[in-house]
């Protein structure tokens, strides 16, 4: 299964210029943080609330224009993030970002290689410049690819789409969940990021979504200590600001989250009509997600020498699995306070998120 991650330099000169003196640094702090956070997931940081896995690191903001301010040069509104082989034709397109003013938001716009527009993105998505993009594909007997749009939704929460390209339009692929109608919605992680690959034998990619195990009995944060980080976002009492103490206090700093959960199974079907992902139920469920636990757990054993990390679903309590839920429905209700947050410790100016229901 083929996947391709694309970083967004940004100042692409500079960084070439110090290049030589940085390669050693940098790469020693690559390795060491795909290291931690493959095994602990950054429990180690202290600031309770942006305790963040994100994808921050590799996203639009890192492209060479400032989001935050028009461009000097008119002509330079766009900036690129990616090719990929949308139709499958073994010829790559460009997508390119066009960022809106003043803002810490953008359009996205698929090119041929000539620089003629072929489509925008669905107009009615616009892109936080923290979000991360990947492109991937999903069938082994298929050249078509696809682009995964990772959106931070809290601080360890990443919902994502993938999107597809047919008749000249871009489309979401639409997620089924039993026997419905597929429908648009994203798939969800709590714990860095979604598994893509082929583990059953077919040529159709399964996709892993993952959560946290939540022990009950594992030690919790002190009242005092979560009210007085949220306090720091949030002056006014209210419910708001009441679960997110709750969440917090459950959370302690990563060490209340306990294992890394296979929250869902999904595969992808590419069917002729439209292709769609269907998520895995019941044994089928069961069956693909021990495979996958016995590969990741037997690789973290081999190469990091680390005891099993990875469990699955069945394996925890309708306690732990209802406060999952809980936390997603927590962020995804309130998507501002997330940019709130973020926004005020990387001391940028607030911007209302474009995607977000009104009321």
């Amino acid at each position: 299964m083929q996947n391709y991650t694309f970083k967004l330099n940004k100042k692409r000169l500079i960084l070439l210029i110090f290049l030589s003196i940085t390669a050693f640094i940098t790469t020693t702090l690559a390795i060491l943080s795909f290291y931690y956070s493959y095994r602990h997931d950054n429990y180690g940081n202290q600031n309770l609330i942006n305790n963040s896995n994100s994808y921050s690191d590799n996203n639009i903001a890192n492209t060479t224009n400032s989001p935050t301010q028009e461009p000097k040069n008119p002509k330079d509104k766009t900036d690129y993030l990616a090719e990929i082989d949308f139709s499958g034709d073994g010829k790559k397109e460009h997508i390119k970002i066009d960022y809106i003013p003043n803002s810490h938001f953008a359009k996205l716009n698929l090119y041929e290689s000539s620089d003629n527009l072929i489509t925008p993105f669905p107009d009615n998505i616009t892109f936080d410049t923290h979000d991360f993009f990947e492109t991937l594909k999903l069938d082994d007997n298929d050249s078509k690819e696809y682009l995964a749009w990772h959106h931070n939704i809290g601080p360890h929460e990443i919902e994502t789409y993938f999107f597809g390209f047919k008749n000249g339009k871009i489309f979401i692929v639409p997620i089924q969940d039993s026997d419905e109608t597929p429908q648009i919605k994203p798939l969800y992680t709590s714990r860095r990021e979604l598994v893509t690959m082929n583990i059953d034998d077919n040529s159709e990619a399964e996709i892993f979504e993952f959560a946290d195990e939540y022990p009950p009995n594992a030690p919790k944060l002190s009242y005092e200590r979560a009210n007085a980080e949220v306090s720091t976002y949030i002056k006014e009492d209210n419910q708001i600001k009441n679960d997110l103490i709750k969440i917090l206090m459950r959370d302690n700093i990563g060490e209340g989250r306990g294992k890394k959960v296979i929250w869902n199974v999904y595969r992808f079907v590419n069917s002729l009509e439209k292709p769609y992902i269907k998520r895995l139920n019941g044994k089928e469920y069961t069956k693909v997600a021990e495979k996958y636990k016995k590969f990741a757990n037997e690789t973290a054993e081999k190469i990091y020498n680390d005891e099993p990390y990875i469990i699955t679903r069945d394996e925890i309590t309708q306690d732990s699995i209802n406060f999952n839920k809980f936390v997603r429905n927590f962020w995804k209700s309130h998507p501002n306070l997330w940019l709130k947050v973020r926004e005020e410790n990387e001391k940028l100016p607030f911007n209302v998120d474009p995607n977000a229901p009104s009321g």
